[in-house]
């Protein structure tokens, strides 16, 4: 064995002996993937390592290897698929080995080389684990770290991606336990993680509630109750607070009456959030000084309840429910980072693209929120989505209008799955422009969002200029973004007149082209070109005001890129 192959042991195998698991053992065992223990995890890298270590030595891969996870200087944007060149090139993958690598380096990244990375970098990581299912304790510390964010130096963007890869890949009972437990975590770190995870679990659950509803809960309430779920909730034991009934549920596990404690606790998960009942029974075990200095028991009452919520998961849940709407979010995920993937891959100085760019959020209070943009965040459940950073209300009429499109159809199932994933990605994108100081601007022109032709007859389709793109969820799915011409006038249309322009969308992150470039026909089509705010077939788009310093920055990135996107431009097949 190389000395870089046994150094790459010897770190991998400390990553694995330092994790925690909280004596969590209701969760994590020898048999469940992703929440296998830490003795299984050990088992299993050390099975990939009787692959992994010929494979170093071989094909002198242990250099490579080595210089990525103990780098001299910050990592680049190419280290995952370098990654992926050494880990995945063996047969079977060694997905655990690489997993735990990834941890690694999104650690080390988070922590001294934090001011001298790309925020670019961590999308990268975070879109590893978010296209598949790492083992949970592999993955979760790092991913916490950047949620909870003690140095506030990273965007809403990123806590958001780092949030989905959790609630995507996790079930919300093993999340919030293990959260509660862990004696890593301050106070007020844990309270940040309850309100982010919390606002993306209500998103999974509204995706969830397209193939599973009340009449699932009858079914429950009768096995369970021996009476509809109607009936249940009109009882006089019940009719009680989330509160109340929590105290109730602890008090009766305290005496150790599991007969009675069972059927309350059954109610609890019938009638409200996972989410919402963890974080009471929290509350409730930190405030009793007798349960919050007896570890046993604490552990008792989660492992209960534990019991309890993977019972309900059970029978209301179908596995295979749940794996159909986790693999729908993973081909959209993988089709959005394809999309938007940067133009060249490499070094993007930090210093570029994040010192003074990102704004912290305002509170509500900062802002009038209009009634309409308030129902439409109940309809599709993101208001708790929205709390985590606030949207001035220019950009909240922009997300009623497009919430407005689904007014007009009669939307299957699968369409609505999309169309809701559309509405997240669209208050994603109008948050992330909110946190970077970019306003959303309207003319007295026709409307807040108006299409090609008419950008063109308004003489705004100018080399350089900038615009916000609303994208696509129906039939074709284009992530919202910004946009910048590269070339007006570049490409005849039809009939001859040179009314296609050529665009790059451009990342928030770093201000880098991405995605391949496009051409915008503004031909005027008459009776048959859409308005604008349907936003069906084409994307509509807004005019957006960016701080000159922001730009600036932008402009740095932007010609590190300019050889490739000139490649890409000549390359294209135009028709």
């Amino acid at each position: 064995m190389s000395r870089e192959t046994e150094k790459i042991y010897r770190a991998i195998r400390a990553q694995i002996d330092a994790i925690e698991s909280y004596s969590l053992e209701f969760i994590f065992s020898p048999a469940r993937s992703p929440y296998l223990d830490v003795n299984s995890i050990s088992k299993s890298f050390q099975k990939e390592w009787d692959a992994l270590e010929p494979l170093l030595e071989q094909k002198g891969s242990a250099k490579e290897l080595a210089s990525l996870l103990f780098p001299d200087t910050p990592s680049d944007l190419a280290i995952v698929p370098r990654l992926h060149n050494i880990f995945l090139s063996a047969h079977p993958h060694l997905t655990i080995s690489l997993d735990i690598c990834v941890a690694g380096i999104l650690q080390e990244a988070s922590g001294k080389f934090r001011s001298q990375v790309s925020p670019q970098l961590f999308i990268e990581l975070l879109n590893h684990y978010n296209l598949r299912s790492p083992e949970f304790l592999i993955a979760i510390n790092p991913i916490l770290q950047i949620i909870s964010d003690r140095g506030q130096a990273f965007s809403h963007v990123i806590k958001s991606i780092a949030g989905e890869v959790l609630v995507n890949n996790y079930e919300s009972e093993a999340l919030f336990i293990f959260i509660s437990c862990a004696g890593h975590l301050t106070e007020e770190e844990k309270q940040i993680l309850f309100q982010s995870l919390t606002a993306f679990q209500k998103i999974y659950r509204k995706l969830l509630e397209l193939h599973v509803g009340i009449p699932e809960k009858d079914l429950i309430s009768l096995k369970w109750f021996g009476i509809a779920y109607d009936e249940l909730r009109s009882k006089r034991e019940y009719r009680d607070s989330l509160s109340n009934l929590v105290r109730r549920f602890i008090g009766f596990l305290k005496e150790k009456d599991k007969e009675q404690a069972i059927p309350v606790g059954r109610f609890l998960v019938l009638r409200f959030n996972n989410e919402d009942i963890l974080r009471i029974v929290r509350y409730e075990i930190e405030k009793d000084p007798a349960l919050s200095s007896e570890a046993p028991m604490t552990k008792f009452i989660y492992r209960q309840t534990y019991k309890i919520m993977q019972e309900f998961r059970r029978h209301y849940i179908p596995g295979e429910v749940d794996k159909v709407v986790t693999r729908s979010l993973s081909e959209t995920e993988q089709h959005a980072i394809d999309t938007m993937r940067l133009v060249s891959e490499g070094r993007t100085p930090a210093s570029m693209v994040i010192k003074g760019q990102l704004q912290r959020s305002r509170s509500a209070e900062d802002y009038v929120i209009l009634p309409e943009f308030m129902e439409n965040l109940h309809t599709f459940n993101l208001q708790a989505l929205f709390e985590l950073y606030v949207i001035p209300p220019l950009s909240q009429r922009i997300f009623n209008i497009l919430a407005a499109i689904g007014d007009t159809m009669e939307l299957g199932r699968d369409e609505l799955f999309q169309f809701i994933l559309y509405l997240e990605n669209i208050l994603f994108f109008l948050q992330e422009l909110e946190e970077s100081g970019i306003e959303v601007r309207q003319d007295p022109t026709y409307g807040l969002i108006k299409n090609p032709y008419q950008l063109h007859s308004l003489s705004m389709i100018r080399e350089g200029t900038y615009f916000s793109s609303t994208g696509l969820w129906y039939q074709n799915t284009i992530p919202p973004s910004i946009i910048r011409c590269i070339s007006p006038n570049a490409l005849p249309n039809c009939i001859g007149v040179r009314d296609r322009h050529i665009f790059s969308q451009i990342s928030l992150v770093t201000g880098g082209f991405r995605g391949t470039p496009f051409d915008l026909d503004s031909t005027n089509r008459y009776d048959w070109d859409e308005e604008p705010e349907n936003c069906l077939f084409r994307p509509g788009y807004f005019q957006i005001v960016i701080p000159q310093p922001l730009q600036e920055r932008w402009e740095v990135t932007q010609a590190m890129q300019k050889a490739a996107l000139k490649g890409l431009i000549q390359k294209k097949q135009w028709s």
